[in-house]
């Protein structure tokens, strides 16, 4: 027996290309993916706004779509496509609060923030607002402050379990 193990012969040498093909074979790489990007539907008859939130919130890593009508804004609501609502309260002949109640009653899960204007007048209608929506902002705050009502409540519904709609 002994002259058997002594007689072991080396394996061929495999050229450098086969032996990486031979590797990448016995142990594949994991794609690496990319998680989904969190979607915000900013609902607003303004063009201007839509634009600036939709650049503002891209760089911040959200998908951002917009909607400037009443009616396309009811079918996306309706649908509940999307992790986040930004809502203009005043919108042409749908009110925003209306739309809110919409949002709500379909799907409870989704946040939705209002968005207000810097009427002095709008203090009894904003303090209405916030016993409905998830928060309201000020568009003539920092946008900081939209920002961090955003990420509060995407963090906080992507910890909670989801309910089946």
């Amino acid at each position: 027996m002994a002259a058997i193990s002594e007689a072991i012969l080396p394996l061929p040498q495999l050229p450098t290309w086969l032996t990486a093909v031979a590797a990448s074979c016995l142990a594949p790489e994991r794609p690496t993916v990319q998680p989904a990007k969190p979607q915000v539907l900013v609902v607003d008859d303004d063009t201007a706004v839509c634009e600036l939130l939709s650049i503002y919130l891209g760089q911040k890593g959200l998908e951002v779509a917009t909607v400037r009508t009443t009616d396309g804004a009811r079918t996306l609501v309706e649908r509940g496509q999307f992790d986040l609502v930004i809502l203009d309260w005043r919108l042409d002949g749908l009110a925003g609060l209306d739309l809110l109640r919409l949002s709500k009653a379909r799907h409870p899960d989704i946040p939705v923030i209002i968005f207000v204007g810097p009427d002095p007048y709008e203090g009894p209608i904003v303090n209405g607002l916030t016993r409905e929506a998830d928060a309201v902002v000020r568009k003539m705050g920092p946008l900081e402050a939209l920002s961090t009502a955003i990420f509060k409540h995407l963090d906080r519904r992507q910890a909670e379990p989801r309910h089946a709609a």
